[in-house]
């Protein structure tokens, strides 16, 4: 089978944003290396060199896996000793530009982590003790995801999971979040998207408060924000 007609493995990290300017250049982390992830694989930190050396200008910045949103052109990809080290120059003459530079932004204005994922295929690996280690990959994509758009399919390889329950206080983060973009200037649309996260996030911190003072704070689970969400 010809390497491109392998399939793709989409892997997500959480972290903060590195670093972001007025003229949208945003440096993130899009992986992590030496983390065993849920499937029970690790990255190694030399795993992405070949690819990309021989390949970097084919690696795309999507939007949410989708090919169709090219929020930003990557600058450069660099493997350092924690992880892929990610220099994107976001074109905020487009809209999906001016969204991830927004959301971005006001993710670091609160310290709140954003989601960022890889589309690979794995060219070659090990396995030792029940674990598969990565030694090359082929990096298709990485992508900035925001909250109710992540492919099905990605694995977690940071410590905190998309599924991980919320408390009042991450709640209350996420709510202030969208409260933030609410006051920029998007499509209606996407107004209505952000409108909607809101209310339910604001819906989901009052049912948490809901607790006696002798029981112990409710922590809300993701899938019950995410399921009770409908676009």
């Amino acid at each position: 089978m010809e390497l491109r007609e392998r399939p793709i493995k989409y892997k997500s990290f959480d972290g903060q944003v590195k670093d972001i300017d007025e003229k949208g250049i945003v440096i993130f982390y899009g992986a992590a290396f030496n983390n065993v992830d849920r499937s029970k694989e690790v990255e190694l930190p030399d795993s992405y060199n070949k690819n990309l050396s021989e390949n970097f200008g084919e690696i795309q910045h999507y939007l949410n896996h989708d090919k169709n949103l090219v929020p930003g052109v990557l600058k450069s990809i660099t493997p350092d000793n924690y992880g892929l080290l990610c220099e994107s120059h976001l074109l905020l003459e487009t809209e999906q530009g001016k969204f991830v530079y927004e959301y971005y932004k006001k993710s670091a204005e609160l310290g709140r982590n954003v989601r960022h994922s890889v589309g690979e295929i794995t060219v070659k690996n090990y396995q030792k003790a029940g674990i598969t280690y990565n030694t090359e990959n082929f990096l298709v994509e990485v992508s900035t995801l925001t909250t109710f758009a992540m492919n099905p399919g990605a694995k977690t390889v940071s410590l905190k999971s998309m599924f991980e329950d919320y408390s009042i206080d991450e709640l209350m983060k996420e709510e202030q979040f969208y409260n933030l973009l609410l006051n920029c200037q998007f499509k209606d649309f996407d107004l209505q998207k952000i409108e909607n996260l809101k209310n339910h996030f604001t819906a989901l911190i009052e049912k948490s408060r809901e607790t006696t003072q002798d029981q112990k704070p409710q922590r809300i689970n993701w899938n019950e924000v995410s399921n009770s969400i409908k676009f």
